[in-house]
C-alpha cells in the first residue's frame, strides 16, 4: 500500500497505551500523524485542540465516557468525522450500538493491520 506522507491526522483513543503503541507504529509507517487520547474527556479536548483530525479510531471500553458516547460528542463537533470502532467486545450487540452511536465501522480486537489500513484508506480516500 502506499504512503501518504504525514498528509492525514488520526487521533487514537484507547485507555490500553500498549494498544496504542501497535496501532501508532501501523500508522506512521504509513506516513499519518497520530494523536493519542487516553480517555473521552482528553478525545474531545485534544479534537477541539487539533481540528485537522481527519479520522478517529475509538476503543469501546473506557473509563469515564465510553466510545460510544465520546463518538457522540465528537460527531456533535464534526458530523462528518469518520469514527472507526476498535473493541475486544465484538458481541453483535456492541456492533450495533457503536454504529447507532455514529461509528462508520467497528474492528475486533485483535485485527489485521492489512484490514485496518484497508478501512483507514477507504474513509479517508471516499471521495
Amino acid at each position: 500500500m502506499q504512503s501518504y506522507s504525514g498528509t492525514y491526522t488520526i487521533l487514537v483513543v484507547d485507555d490500553e497505551e500498549l494498544n496504542f503503541s501497535y496501532i501508532e507504529l501501523v500508522l506512521r509507517k504509513f506516513g499519518y500523524r497520530v494523536l493519542y487520547a487516553a480517555d473521552g474527556s482528553k478525545a474531545i479536548d485534544s479534537y477541539k485542540e487539533n481540528p485537522d483530525i481527519d479520522l478517529v479510531l475509538m476503543d469501546l471500553m473506557m473509563p469515564g465516557f465510553d466510545g460510544m458516547q465520546t463518538t457522540q460528542l465528537l460527531l456533535q463537533i464534526n458530523p462528518d468525522l469518520p469514527v472507526i470502532a476498535i473493541t475486544a467486545y465484538a458481541s453483535n450487540e456492541s456492533f450495533e450500538k457503536a454504529i447507532n452511536s455514529g461509528c462508520v465501522e467497528v474492528l475486533g480486537k485483535p485485527f489485521d493491520k492489512t484490514l485496518l489500513i484497508s478501512r483507514i484508506h477507504h474513509y479517508l480516500f471516499q471521495q
